[in-house]
Formats: C-alpha cells, sequence, structure tokens
C-alpha cells in the first residue's frame, strides 16, 4: 500500500515527545522502514553497537521482532532488544491495517535498580566494540521503571490515534476511492449500502468490495460502523454530551442499536467508556502532581 507521510508534522510532535521526556523515538512505515527518528543521531550507545555490521544487523532484526508482535497482537508491545535496553512498539492502524509504527525505548528499565552493564556484556562481547567505551556510553543512558515505561505506551498509543485521525499517515487512495470515503464521512447518517454508493459514483461492486479490502481489509458497512465508533469515541472524550446526542452525532438514529454497535466494538458501553475514560485521565493527573 502506497502511504503519505505528513513529516513536517510527524517530525514536531516526536520531538515534542522527545522535549519532554528525553525517550528517543522512532516512526516506522508497515514495512518496519525508518521514517522519522528523534533525537538524530542516536543516543552514543546505540550508535556504537551499530557502528558494526554485525550489530547493526541485529538491532534491524530486533526492531521487526518487535513490530512483528504489534501485528499478531494489534496493541503496544515491549521487549529487550539483543543490547539489553527496553523498546516498545505502538502500531499504527487505518482500520484494521497497520499503516506504521511508533518505536520508543533505547532506555534501560531500572527494576529493583539500575542495572549491571556486566549482565549484558555476553550478548555483545562478539560485537568487537571497545568495552571500556561502551560501558561509559551505557552509563549515560536514561532509566525508567517499568510503571513508567507502561505510561509512555499509553500516552503513544494515544498519540497513534492522533497521528491517523489527523492523517499525519495515510494511504494514497486514488481519486475515485477518496471520493466516496470523503462522501461516507460527510454523510455518516445516511443508509450506504454497495448498490447505492456503486450507482452514485458509477462503479462495479467488485472494484467497490476490493477499494475496501485493500486498503481497511473490511466490508464497506464493516468500515462505516467503524467510523462510527471513532466518532463516538471522540464525542464521549471531549464533551459533555449526552449519549443520545453522541448517538445521533455519530449518524446512528436507533440508539439501541448505537450501544449494541458500540459494546461489540469496544466491550462497554457508551456511558462505561466515557466514566472509564475520565476516571483514567483523573489518575494521570494525580501521578502527575
Amino acid at each position: 500500500m502506497l502511504l503519505l507521510y505528513n513529516t513536517e508534522k510527524l517530525q514536531k510532535i516526536i520531538w515534542e515527545v522527545y522535549n519532554l521526556t528525553g525517550i528517543g523515538i522512532g516512526i516506522f512505515d508497515a514495512d518496519f522502514t525508518l521514517i522519522l527518528r528523534c533525537p538524530e543521531p542516536l543516543n552514543r550507545f546505540c550508535r556504537m553497537i551499530r557502528s558494526t555490521e554485525e550489530g547493526e544487523l541485529r538491532c534491524q532484526r530486533s526492531d521487526a521482532e518487535l513490530l512483528s508482535r504489534c501485528v499478531q497482537s494489534g496493541k503496544s508491545e515491549t521487549h529487550f532488544c539483543h543490547a539489553g535496553l527496553a523498546d516498545t512498539a505502538v502500531p499504527i492502524f487505518n482500520g484494521e491495517v497497520p499503516i506504521g509504527f511508533i518505536i520508543f525505548g533505547q532506555v534501560a528499565e531500572n527494576g529493583e535498580g539500575k542495572p549491571s552493564f556486566a549482565t549484558l556484556t555476553d550478548n555483545i562481547r562478539n560485537l568487537h566494540i571497545d568495552i571500556a567505551e561502551l560501558e561509559e556510553a551505557y552509563d549515560s543512558l536514561l532509566f525508567f521503571d517499568r510503571d513508567k515505561i507502561n505510561s509512555a505506551a499509553e500516552i503513544l498509543t494515544m498519540l497513534a490515534k492522533q497521528i491517523w485521525l489527523e492523517h499525519m499517515i495515510q494511504p494514497a487512495y486514488n481519486d475515485d476511492f477518496e471520493r466516496i470515503l470523503e462522501y461516507i464521512e460527510s454523510h455518516l447518517g445516511e443508509n450506504h449500502t454497495v448498490t447505492s454508493l456503486c450507482r452514485r459514483f458509477n462503479i462495479s461492486k467488485n472494484t467497490l468490495y476490493s477499494y475496501f479490502k485493500t486498503h481497511f481489509n473490511c466490508t464497506v458497512s464493516q468500515y462505516i460502523n467503524r467510523i462510527r465508533i471513532t466518532k463516538a469515541e471522540q464525542l464521549l472524550k471531549t464533551t459533555d454530551l449526552s449519549i443520545y446526542s453522541v448517538c445521533e452525532l455519530s449518524g446512528v438514529d436507533n440508539y439501541h442499536y448505537f450501544c449494541r454497535l458500540f459494546k461489540k466494538a469496544k466491550g462497554i458501553t457508551p456511558l462505561q467508556y466515557r466514566k472509564q475514560w475520565n476516571r483514567e485521565q483523573e489518575h494521570r493527573l494525580q501521578k502527575q502532581t
């Protein structure tokens, strides 16, 4: 799938996160290829590891393994790379299709205390890097406990959704499909069918099916429901509107059907979702203070 990247916005947003946390962040495409990274260059420890051909290969394999786990689970995953650092990856989805990933890390989880450099040397000794210099670089790394790493993963999961919602990464649709998507999103309250869409845009059913299968891995009706649920989520998080109003603004004219649809997608009712979101925000604020 051909993707378009708003590199200016992506660079700015990952710089803001790095500037606040000091944690290195990279944006990867769906093929696990690095698009952007902050900071640039990497920290000294990682630069030394990647300065050897074998070290670079191991880093690439480690990243690919982590991103593959993200694709399989559909959520953020954390592991320790071959050099002993904690890396976390967060998938960016377009429907059910992964279109990119955020990786943050190059930090060492401290657990009960700072890990000894000696515990890492067995994995990296055969890279033929000056161990004394590497230990000095290791000592300059940031160290975070598991709770902070999990908090960062939650924040970047929300960021991944925002990247998709603001189209910082988006598939390069052809003009016909772009018009169909724009029409659906601006007429969410209408009863769209494959037949009505094909008639309006003068395309065959096979072509329409192919568009949605290729770009979203779903049917037309599944896509429309996803858009409605995404709209409802944003309204529940950002407004105090009643559930009835959220239902209406999400393009569903039957309140009970809307609640069933939402619960099927999110596992809880719209009201429970709003309460859970509010509790999480209060908990996050309490932790910050």
